[in-house]
């Protein structure tokens, strides 16, 4: 279910001897156990969910294309026209109990996209993307094409190009010579098919988890209160 989160765990091993006092000394040891374990699981659901709601609070709304400031947790970004908030990282964000492990792990679930564990690793460790320009295209023979930059009678314009708004004459390309001439065009007004982008760190589960992992014992103490 989860791609990506923070494993809170382990703490079996302390629960079960606190100081000199070991549960091997009580006459129903695996009813002991199985008591501190429902109580451990209890503490772990209730720190997933906690974190998973600091951590989606801290995700504060904004326009798409308004990037937080490095070192803060992602926006997210609202749907065109300013509606409602976009089926990104913040609605992915689950948390889950592991009984094998004994621990709770927190984090986008792959159900919202196969891409959404790589784009949070990547806000919260900083690095690289690729994706693909939307602009660029590439000119064959038979098609349409760029054959010239520049202001001429059947030129038409075109806005936010590397270059700027400029004026762009269009023609079916006939020949190789042609096509090789509309990609180097194209390329020029548009970049790479390619695009590279480097992100810096702006880390989401783990403040989260900072903020409650001290509160993780006392937890587990009221949970075994019950």
């Amino acid at each position: 279910m989860v791609a990506f989160g923070n494993n809170m765990g382990g703490m079996a091993g302390r629960i079960i001897r606190t100081k000199s006092v070991s549960v091997d000394m009580f006459f129903d040891r695996q009813k002991l156990i199985g008591q501190m374990s429902k109580a451990q699981r209890r503490a772990l659901n209730r720190a997933g969910a906690t974190i998973r709601t600091i951590a989606k609070r801290s995700m504060r709304p904004r326009k798409l294309g308004i990037a937080s400031a490095p070192g803060q947790p992602p926006h997210r970004h609202r749907n065109k026209g300013g509606k409602g908030v976009s089926e990104g990282l913040y609605k992915s964000i689950l948390y889950g109990y592991d009984a094998a492990t004994e621990s709770v792990v927190i984090g986008p679930s792959s159900t919202w996209g196969p891409g959404v564990h790589r784009l949070m690793e990547t806000h919260e460790f900083g690095g690289a993307e690729r994706k693909k320009n939307a602009r660029r295209r590439i000119r064959k023979v038979g098609v349409s094409g760029e054959v010239r930059i520049g202001k001429t009678r059947s030129s038409k314009t075109v806005k936010n190009t590397l270059r700027g708004n400029v004026n762009v004459t269009y023609a079916k390309i006939r020949t190789q010579r042609q096509a090789t001439l509309a990609n180097r065009i194209n390329a020029e007004l548009y970049g790479p098919t390619i695009l590279h982008s480097v992100y810096p760190p702006r880390p989401t589960m783990g403040p989260a988890l900072m903020q409650v992992a001290p509160r993780l014992p006392a937890m587990i103490r009221d949970e075994w209160a019950k």
